[in-house]
């Protein structure tokens, strides 16, 4: 399964204030509650429809993609994963996708500090095998 679930990209949020709909969705508010300087956009790639989430960004941040790939997923391999990203900021998952119940394949995106992703990873091996990490944005 090497079809990306989503993609995600951080923006500076003067390149993306005259974008449609989300000055009134989305600037006018953070822009008025609390100065957010960035935001994390993520979309889906699936050819039946896009669905795109925005989130602000507070620095400091360190954005990565976690992709899990697990051969027949079970509710405590399910367990094991939140017990594991639990002590993270999850800030966004897919869930986990599949045509069956074999290669089911889920992707996280989490604000963490550098110093702890080795210690994140080394944890998710044991969970599975088939992990991929990558730094979104700088």
């Amino acid at each position: 399964m090497k079809h990306n679930l989503t993609r995600g990209g951080i923006y500076p949020l003067e390149e993306i204030e005259n974008t449609i709909l989300l000055k009134d969705l989305f600037l006018d508010y953070y822009n008025r509650e609390e100065k957010v300087e960035d935001v994390l956009i993520i979309h889906s790639t699936s050819l039946k429809c896009i669905k795109v989430h925005i989130y602000p960004l507070r620095a400091p941040y360190q954005i990565y993609k976690i992709t899990i790939i697990i051969e027949k997923i079970h509710q405590e391999t399910l367990a094991q994963i939140i017990t594991v990203l639990k002590d993270t900021e999850v800030i966004h998952s897919s869930g986990f996708f599949g045509s069956d119940r074999k290669d089911q394949k889920g992707e996280f995106y989490i604000n963490l500090q550098f110093m702890k992703i080795e210690a994140l990873v080394k944890k998710l091996k044991q969970i599975s095998h088939s992990i991929s990490i990558e730094k979104i944005g700088d």
